[in-house]
């Protein structure tokens, strides 16, 4: 899915947000920009601004049925079944994102006052799979486009 750059239209927050997170959960590259080396279009409906630049460019354009199902089935599944309806006429999101929580260790360096030296103590801190800490937000997730 590295091979795949997408974009998405007409979706509106929260259901943008999640998509989003769907489409970089796949492993595929997230671009707020229709152009030509975006290769999918995930519509809400056939129509719009990024609608028509996807047919110039013939790009696939697929309803977030597609993203979906290459998260079910862990890989870039044809697009095909996914061309012919909007993202509209098939229905809300089904997938929530996956709450993945990773482990991220901190350094920080404290003074020895038996050795004279620095030594490093870990400090662990977990966080979901948005990548949020203290409050930080993605400015990509917020684009509106």
């Amino acid at each position: 899915m590295e091979l795949v750059v997408a974009t998405v239209s007409g979706y509106h927050d929260p259901e943008r947000s999640k998509l989003i997170k769907l489409i970089s959960r796949t492993g595929a590259n997230f671009v707020g920009r229709m152009d030509p080396s975006t290769t999918h279009l995930v519509c809400w409906r056939f129509e719009g601004r990024k609608y028509d630049l996807a047919k110039k460019f013939n790009t696939f354009i697929v309803n977030h049925q597609w993203v979906e199902e290459c998260i079910k089935q862990g890989r870039c599944v044809p697009e095909q079944p996914y061309l012919l309806q909007s993202g509209q006429e098939v229905g809300p999101l089904r997938l929530e994102v996956p709450l993945v929580t990773e482990k991220v260790t901190l350094l920080t360096t404290q003074k020895s006052d038996a050795q004279n030296d620095y030594t490093g103590n870990a400090i662990g801190t977990e966080h979901g799979m948005d990548g949020q800490l203290d409050g930080t937000h993605s400015r990509l997730l917020s684009e509106s486009i």
